[in-house]
């Protein structure tokens, strides 16, 4: 994880030491196509990576769904 977070220019300029506390606290997962990483009103305590595939932002009003954003 570290080389991976490293390459991404966010993280590049980093301090080692800050670089591999963050990898510390780093889960991987692996999600399913149409499975939902959080929904609106989730707790807000963890920050996400998207190092692959396809992310959609959708919201529910309670009478449709609106795509915000996706590809």
């Amino acid at each position: 994880m570290f080389e991976r977070l490293r390459s991404i220019p966010l993280f590049a300029e980093l301090a080692e030491s800050d670089l591999r506390r963050i990898c510390a606290d780093v889960s991987e997962i692996e999600l399913a196509p149409g499975e939902v990483l959080f929904s609106e009103g989730d707790e807000g305590d963890a920050a996400f990576l998207i190092v692959g595939g396809e992310v959609e932002v959708v919201v529910d009003d309670g009478r449709r769904e609106t795509r915000l954003a996706g590809r």
